[in-house]
Parts: C-alpha cells; sequence; structure tokens
C-alpha cells in the first residue's frame, strides 16, 4: 500500500522507518510532505500528478470550536468550508473549470471509516468564522485548501486534526488498521 502523508508537524517522520530516501511503516511505504505555507501544496500538487496513492492522510493543526469535540481528540473533518479569500486563492492557483464551491464534503473514504473510530467533524479555513453555520468544530488554515486540492485530484484522503501536538501513537493505530 502507499501512503502520501501531509502535515505541518515534523515530528511526524519519527515513527517511520528510512531507507534509501523513502519511509515505511510495515508494509506500508510513504511519501512525506512537511506543510510549512500554502507554497508547498504545489509540491503535492505535483505528486499527485505523477502518482497514485491508496491513501492520503493530512495531519494539521487547528483552533477546536464547540461543545461536539473532545480537547484531547482527533478530529476527522468531512465537511470543510472555507472563505472567500480561501475560495479565491484556490481559483487563481489550481485549474479550475467548474468554481471553487463554498463546502467540500469529503465522501471518498467511507470504506475506512468502519476502522476509525475518529470524532467527525465541520471546518473552517479563512479569517473570521461564517456565523451562520450551525456547527463548527476546528478552524484551520489549511483544511479547506487540502480538500479542495484532494478532492480536485480524485484521491481518497483524511482531514485529520489536532489540538497543540498530535499523539503519534494514535497514526500508528491509525496505520495499523489500514495495513
Amino acid at each position: 500500500m502507499k501512503v502520501l502523508i501531509l502535515s505541518d508537524y515534523l515530528g511526524v517522520c519519527s515513527i517511520f522507518k528510512s531507507q534509501n530516501d523513502r519511509y515505511f511503516y510495515n508494509s506500508i511505504q510513504i511519501d512525506y510532505i512537511f506543510l510549512r505555507n500554502m507554497e508547498d501544496l504545489k509540491d503535492v500538487c505535483g505528486l499527485l500528478e505523477s502518482f497514485r496513492y491508496h491513501l492520503l492522510l493530512c495531519l494539521t493543526e487547528s483552533e477546536y470550536q464547540g461543545q461536539y469535540v473532545a480537547l484531547d481528540q482527533w478530529i476527522n473533518s468531512v465537511n470543510n468550508y472555507g472563505s472567500d479569500e480561501m475560495r479565491k486563492y484556490c481559483e487563481e492557483n489550481y485549474r479550475t473549470s467548474k468554481g471553487v464551491p463554498i463546502n467540500i464534503v469529503n465522501s471518498s473514504t467511507a470504506y475506512f471509516n468502519v476502522f476509525l473510530p475518529i470524532q467527525k467533524g465541520v471546518s473552517w479555513t479563512g479569517k473570521s468564522p461564517d456565523s451562520t453555520l450551525k456547527r463548527l468544530d476546528s478552524v484551520s488554515s489549511w483544511n479547506f485548501l487540502l480538500a479542495y486540492l484532494l478532492s480536485t485530484h480524485q484521491t481518497q484522503y483524511y482531514i485529520l486534526n489536532y489540538r497543540i501536538k498530535p499523539d503519534l501513537k494514535n497514526l500508528e493505530s491509525l496505520l495499523l488498521k489500514i495495513e
């Protein structure tokens, strides 16, 4: 199985074995991109245009909101809203023939959801959250951009959010379940 992991936490690599500039977790081959800023998404585009992955895992920090999420658990952001600014960024930087929607719902990984008991959530990307949203679980600088990019490349993906520092045992457990 080949997995691409995108994360804004550099320590993610510490749980993988490295061999000839490749990462592995047991039998899973892993490509990894450290996300520092939006320009790094161009590297992601290049990989998605060159390779096919069985699954993409995005692990990024977000600010937790609302009453539905436990502060010590990850959120599987399945419904990602973007501000006008984020939507304009997508229109200007990525090929789009249909325009950029207000929100992107990830239904690509429904099969895997059976194996992964991670809290599902609603996310906002942009300066100030839309006050008309009935539910909002996280505010992230990445989620909408990642959801747009990955959905336009027709990939199976998870956008997982953590608060402060990710528990890498959760990532190891997730990789073992999908292996």
